[in-house]
C-alpha cells in the first residue's frame, strides 16, 4: 500500500464545544441528552469520511440580544468572541433562536 492508501484509512477526530444560547426568560434551553443527539446526527453524517467530532463541553448562556444575533452581527461576533474555545483545529458550535 502506498501512502496515500494509509492517509485514507487514518480517521481525523475534531473536538467540539456546543454553545446552548438562551433568553433570559430560558427559551432555546437545550438538556445535555438534545446536545449529544446531535452530535451523534454530526458524526452519522460524516461517517463515510472517517471524520469523528468528540465532543469536549458544552456551555449554557442567557444572553437576549446573542439569543437572536443574525450572521454577519455585532451580537454574532461579541458572542463569538467571548464563548469560543480552542483553536483554529476546534469546532465551536452555537445553538440559538430559530426564526423560522
Amino acid at each position: 500500500l502506498g501512502w496515500g492508501d494509509a492517509e485514507r484509512r487514518s480517521k481525523l477526530t475534531i473536538d467540539v464545544y456546543f454553545h446552548v444560547i438562551t433568553d433570559t426568560s430560558g427559551n432555546g434551553a437545550l438538556t445535555q441528552q438534545e446536545v449529544e443527539a446531535q452530535m451523534d446526527v454530526l458524526n452519522a453524517g460524516f461517517k463515510q469520511t472517517r471524520t469523528k467530532f468528540v465532543l469536549k463541553g458544552t456551555t449554557t448562556t442567557a444572553n437576549n440580544a446573542w439569543f437572536v444575533a443574525s450572521p454577519d452581527t455585532t451580537d454574532e461576533a461579541d458572542m463569538k468572541g467571548a464563548l469560543r474555545v480552542g483553536d483554529a483545529s476546534t469546532l465551536n458550535l452555537y445553538s440559538l433562536a430559530n426564526d423560522e
